[in-house]
Protein backbone atom coordinates (compact mmCIF):
# COMPACT_ATOMS: atom_id res chain seq x y z
CA UNK A 1 0.00 0.00 0.00
CA UNK A 2 0.98 3.42 -0.41
CA UNK A 3 1.38 6.04 2.73
CA UNK A 4 -1.91 7.67 1.58
CA UNK A 5 -3.92 4.13 0.94
CA UNK A 6 -2.62 2.90 4.64
CA UNK A 7 -3.74 6.03 5.94
CA UNK A 8 -7.28 5.91 4.57
CA UNK A 9 -7.28 1.78 5.23
CA UNK A 10 -6.73 2.70 8.73
CA UNK A 11 -9.45 6.13 9.09
CA UNK A 12 -11.53 3.02 8.24
CA UNK A 13 -10.79 0.95 10.56
CA UNK A 14 -10.74 3.02 13.77
CA UNK A 15 -14.40 4.60 12.34
CA UNK A 16 -15.52 1.11 12.45
CA UNK A 17 -14.51 0.58 15.82
CA UNK A 18 -16.33 4.31 17.15
CA UNK A 19 -19.51 2.89 15.44
CA UNK A 20 -19.48 -0.61 16.98
CA UNK A 21 -22.44 -2.73 17.15
CA UNK A 22 -22.48 -6.47 18.63
CA UNK A 23 -24.94 -7.24 16.68
CA UNK A 24 -22.35 -5.95 13.25
CA UNK A 25 -19.13 -7.98 13.80
CA UNK A 26 -16.27 -6.11 13.36
CA UNK A 27 -12.69 -6.92 14.16
CA UNK A 28 -9.22 -5.81 13.23
CA UNK A 29 -6.20 -7.77 15.10
CA UNK A 30 -2.78 -6.89 14.56
CA UNK A 31 0.05 -9.89 14.11
CA UNK A 32 2.90 -9.58 15.59
CA UNK A 33 5.85 -12.36 15.16
CA UNK A 34 6.41 -13.70 18.68
CA UNK A 35 10.40 -13.71 18.52
CA UNK A 36 11.13 -10.16 17.69
CA UNK A 37 7.42 -8.63 19.06
CA UNK A 38 6.99 -6.58 15.14
CA UNK A 39 4.10 -6.09 13.56
CA UNK A 40 4.12 -7.69 10.26
CA UNK A 41 0.73 -7.70 8.99
CA UNK A 42 -3.10 -7.35 10.24
CA UNK A 43 -6.24 -10.24 10.23
CA UNK A 44 -9.66 -9.00 10.72
CA UNK A 45 -13.37 -9.43 9.67
CA UNK A 46 -15.80 -6.80 8.92
CA UNK A 47 -18.21 -5.86 5.78
CA UNK A 48 -16.95 -4.62 2.64
CA UNK A 49 -19.18 -2.33 0.35
CA UNK A 50 -18.79 -4.30 -2.71
CA UNK A 51 -20.74 -7.53 -1.19
CA UNK A 52 -23.73 -7.77 0.31
CA UNK A 53 -24.43 -6.02 3.34
CA UNK A 54 -25.03 -9.69 5.55
CA UNK A 55 -21.58 -10.77 4.65
CA UNK A 56 -18.80 -10.62 6.52
CA UNK A 57 -15.31 -10.95 4.53
CA UNK A 58 -11.95 -12.18 6.34
CA UNK A 59 -9.79 -9.79 4.82
CA UNK A 60 -5.38 -10.09 5.82
CA UNK A 61 -1.97 -8.73 4.45
CA UNK A 62 1.69 -9.83 5.87
CA UNK A 63 4.87 -8.10 5.29
CA UNK A 64 7.11 -9.30 2.44
CA UNK A 65 9.49 -10.38 4.68
CA UNK A 66 7.17 -13.04 6.16
CA UNK A 67 4.92 -14.24 3.30
CA UNK A 68 5.18 -18.25 2.70
CA UNK A 69 5.49 -19.05 6.35
CA UNK A 70 2.07 -19.85 7.67
CA UNK A 71 1.59 -16.78 9.89
CA UNK A 72 -1.74 -15.41 7.88
CA UNK A 73 -2.99 -18.53 7.60
CA UNK A 74 -2.70 -19.15 11.26
CA UNK A 75 -4.33 -16.33 12.07
CA UNK A 76 -6.90 -16.38 9.53
CA UNK A 77 -8.08 -20.22 11.29
CA UNK A 78 -7.38 -18.47 14.53
CA UNK A 79 -9.88 -15.87 13.72
CA UNK A 80 -12.13 -17.66 12.26
CA UNK A 81 -12.64 -20.11 15.15
CA UNK A 82 -13.18 -16.98 17.39
CA UNK A 83 -15.28 -15.99 15.80
CA UNK A 84 -17.68 -19.16 15.22
CA UNK A 85 -17.45 -19.70 19.12
CA UNK A 86 -17.79 -15.70 20.30
CA UNK A 87 -20.55 -14.34 17.78
CA UNK A 88 -23.44 -15.21 16.07
CA UNK A 89 -22.02 -15.32 12.81
CA UNK A 90 -22.32 -18.47 11.17
CA UNK A 91 -21.03 -17.67 7.78
CA UNK A 92 -17.71 -15.73 6.78
CA UNK A 93 -17.02 -14.77 3.25
CA UNK A 94 -13.22 -14.32 1.53
CA UNK A 95 -12.62 -12.39 -1.83
CA UNK A 96 -9.10 -12.75 -3.86
CA UNK A 97 -7.97 -11.16 -6.76
CA UNK A 98 -7.83 -14.13 -9.54
CA UNK A 99 -4.27 -13.39 -9.64
CA UNK A 100 -3.38 -13.66 -6.02
CA UNK A 101 -3.28 -17.44 -5.39
CA UNK A 102 -1.08 -17.15 -2.05
CA UNK A 103 -4.58 -15.41 -0.80
CA UNK A 104 -6.52 -18.48 -2.40
CA UNK A 105 -4.41 -21.22 -0.84
CA UNK A 106 -4.83 -19.23 3.21
CA UNK A 107 -8.93 -19.40 2.30
CA UNK A 108 -8.39 -23.35 1.27
CA UNK A 109 -6.19 -24.21 4.40
CA UNK A 110 -8.70 -22.78 6.48
CA UNK A 111 -11.39 -24.72 4.90
CA UNK A 112 -13.17 -22.28 2.92
CA UNK A 113 -15.05 -23.18 -0.12
CA UNK A 114 -14.79 -21.72 -3.52
CA UNK A 115 -18.09 -20.46 -4.63
CA UNK A 116 -17.61 -18.74 -7.77
CA UNK A 117 -16.13 -16.25 -9.79
CA UNK A 118 -17.70 -12.55 -9.41
CA UNK A 119 -17.46 -9.02 -10.81
CA UNK A 120 -17.41 -7.11 -8.25
CA UNK A 121 -18.76 -3.10 -8.35
CA UNK A 122 -14.92 -2.25 -9.10
CA UNK A 123 -14.64 -3.37 -12.23
CA UNK A 124 -12.59 -6.51 -10.85
CA UNK A 125 -12.99 -10.48 -11.03
CA UNK A 126 -12.87 -12.07 -7.46
CA UNK A 127 -13.02 -15.12 -6.41
CA UNK A 128 -15.73 -15.11 -3.75
CA UNK A 129 -15.21 -18.32 -1.10
CA UNK A 130 -17.24 -18.64 2.16
CA UNK A 131 -17.03 -20.58 5.53
CA UNK A 132 -20.14 -22.04 7.10
CA UNK A 133 -19.75 -23.13 10.64
CA UNK A 134 -20.78 -26.44 11.78
CA UNK A 135 -20.37 -27.77 15.07
CA UNK A 136 -19.78 -31.51 13.60
CA UNK A 137 -16.60 -29.93 12.17
CA UNK A 138 -13.30 -30.15 13.61
CA UNK A 139 -12.71 -27.01 15.78
CA UNK A 140 -11.17 -24.35 13.44
CA UNK A 141 -12.06 -25.32 10.21
CA UNK A 142 -15.38 -25.18 8.28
Amino acid sequence: MTEQQLSEFLQFVVGSYERFDPQDVRIMLAVVHQESQQLVGWCGVFPNDMLDSSDREVAYAISRDYRNRGYITAAVGALTTYLFKHTSLTRIVGIVKTYNPASRIVLKHNGFRYVNRRRLSDGEDYDYFECIHSASLVEGFC
